[in-house]
């Protein structure tokens, strides 16, 4: 599992696919993309005096050498819509969050489903498009169905502490305001929300990252309702 590769101080290289901007149609799709690549591109400077966690655990000791590729399955982002792909063995990236459901669920074959419920940040919770996303996929969820909001892990507090920890430890160049937050969706299905920030062109550092609890399976239809 990958969760251990997003500590705070970690580099990255990495092309992040585009939204799929395309019908919003409220359904749910499969994703039509493969993962970009994910590269370890080594360390902020100094991570030790940022993270005094790097003064006992090197990244080569938990599997990173340089350029790695850290192995994912990437879901799409699919506003006005809901992007799904097989859990199975693979932990799954998705993103950019900022209030939309992350969602999991076994249906009656016995496939697990990783789901991305693609509400429009620019219309009202209750608006038309989004009340057709949820509805849907508050239709397809099941029994042993629970999800988590990944923009919601981290107060603005947080995240403004963070930036400033990466401002004053990164002589990395410009720094590129706000932060980006990232789900995680384990092959065990253990939740992560993760901060990145870009610092360059297709160049991300890792700002933090947490477990989150899963909210269970009512809470989660009435998320959706």
């Amino acid at each position: 599992m990958i969760e251990q590769y997003f500590r705070k101080g970690i580099c990255l290289d990495w092309h992040k696919p585009t939204n799929v901007d395309a019908a919003r149609d409220g359904q749910i799709h499969h994703r039509i993309r493969h993962s970009s690549p994910l590269i370890y591109d080594g360390l902020a400077a100094d991570p030790g005096a940022w993270d005094g966690a790097f003064n006992h655990t090197p990244p080569s000791a938990i599997g990173l050498t340089s350029r790695m590729n850290i192995h994912h399955k990437w879901l799409d982002y699919r506003p006005g819509a809901t992007a799904r792909c097989h859990r199975g063995h693979n932990d799954v990236l998705t993103g950019f969050m900022s209030g939309c459901l992350i969602v999991t669920w076994t249906d009656a074959t016995g496939d697990q489903w990783v789901g991305h419920v693609g509400t429009v940040e620019s219309e009202p919770p209750n608006g038309p498009t989004n009340t057709l996303v949820k509805t849907t996929a508050r239709g397809a969820m099941t029994a042993n169905a629970d999800g988590f909001n990944p923009a919601a892990a981290w107060t603005p507090m947080e995240l403004g502490n963070l930036c400033a920890a990466a401002a004053v430890n990164m002589p990395l160049g410009a720094i590129g305001g706000a932060p980006h937050i990232m789900a995680l969706v384990t092959s065990g299905g253990v939740f992560y929300s993760i901060a990145l920030m870009l610092h360059a062109q297709n160049k991300y550092v890792v700002l933090g990252s947490k477990q989150v609890p899963g909210m269970g399976n009512w809470a989660l239809l009435a998320a959706l309702n």
